[in-house]
């Protein structure tokens, strides 16, 4: 079972991690059963090959963000900070893309009330030791921040909201 615990911050601010954001993914076990719950996934939008959760991924040069998310299936998102808005704006363009992502529980961000109002299902996985682990698979220290999980379902084109 996955832990909540709502996060303090309100304020976005910049994660201070002590590792390189292109080469960290959420730890292999909460990723497999969030598989279970919402997968399974066919394509990871924002990972390298170091940190890939899915077979077939997007990395910076292949730029999911200029892709049809549509056609792709089930997607595993857990984007850069700096492209957390174009992701949710990409969202309200293509209301069939079907896709899980974490973010930071950032309630004061810009783009947050966006994600609340495309996410059916919204969960604060907390900011434990290890959440994240590094491109061995060595976890990492907590974040300074709380990863918030959210999932955003195909919505029928013409409705405002999720079905």
């Amino acid at each position: 079972m996955l832990t909540v615990a709502p996060s303090p911050l309100e304020t976005p601010v910049l994660p201070r991690l002590s590792f390189d954001d292109e080469e960290y993914a959420l730890n292999r076990e909460a990723f497999e059963r969030l598989s279970i719950i919402f997968g399974p996934f066919t394509w990871d939008l924002f990972a390298s090959p170091n940190n890939a959760q899915c077979p077939a991924f997007f990395t910076r040069e292949t730029n999911a963000l200029a892709q049809e998310w549509a056609s792709l299936g089930n997607l595993w998102a857990h984007p850069p900070c700096c492209l957390i808005d174009s992701v949710t704006r990409k969202l309200e363009a293509e209301p069939t893309a079907l896709v899980t992502m974490i973010t930071p529980h950032w309630p004061k961000a810009p783009w947050f009330p966006r994600l609340q109002h495309l996410a059916t299902y919204q969960e604060v996985l907390g900011r434990h030791e290890g959440i994240f682990s590094d491109a061995q698979g060595r976890p990492l220290p907590s974040p300074h921040w709380g990863v918030l999980l959210s999932h955003v379902p195909r919505r029928m084109r013409g409705h405002d909201s999720p079905e």
